[in-house]
């Protein structure tokens, strides 16, 4: 059995694009190490202030609507088709209203892909999650450096998908476009 793991916030849905049209704030223009530093050093939020901003955006109904990346939605069709279990693993926020919200998301963009969802605490790390596809011929993908790491030490191979807030990935195994991986996938992993 073949299992891709991935997240959802800026890995298969432009969450970034969403908080900050949300706040009324614009895209950057270099690279960050994650949105956090974008907001501190850029627009000046302290840590409480982008908590509490990425808390109301996870409850509002923007969240909802987030959309996909360019060719995540066929990519993950075709993966399913081809016989990959798809698992989502996202640390969103697990109040009734920020689940509710992100189910309703993927259930519109990518219906019936994911054979599970898990929707961890706001900011979780995602290594118990994982402990239960080590040595289950799994692959990760993920936009946030921590998780890839957690990912290899467990043994399970993975990428990050390239954004604006992830700098320094250049001695990681990294794609910026889901054609990419899938022809990555493909090559390496079927």
């Amino acid at each position: 059995m073949k299992n891709l793991l991935v997240d959802a916030d800026d890995t298969i849905l432009d969450y970034t694009s969403g908080l900050l049209a949300y706040a009324g704030l614009s895209l950057p223009q270099q690279r960050y190490s994650d949105i956090a530093a974008y907001l501190n050093e850029c627009h000046d939020l302290t840590y409480q202030e982008i908590d509490d901003l990425i808390v109301r955006f996870n409850q509002s109904n923007e969240f909802k609507y987030l959309e996909p990346f360019d060719g995540v939605v066929d990519t993950l069709s075709s993966l399913k088709d081809e016989g990959t279990h798809i698992h989502l693993i996202t640390s969103c926020g697990d109040s009734d209203k920020t689940k509710e919200l992100r189910r309703a998301n993927l259930r519109e963009v990518f219906g019936d892909v994911f054979s599970t969802v898990t929707i961890l605490p706001l900011m979780s790390r995602k290594i118990n999650s994982l402990l239960p596809f080590v040595n289950g011929n799994a692959v990760l993908v993920e936009d946030t450096k921590t998780h890839y790491h957690d990912a290899n030490t467990l043994g399970i191979p993975s990428y990050i998908f390239e954004r604006m807030t992830n700098n320094e990935t250049h001695e990681l195994e990294t794609f910026d476009h889901w054609r990419d991986f899938y022809n990555i996938y493909k090559n390496m992993h079927k």
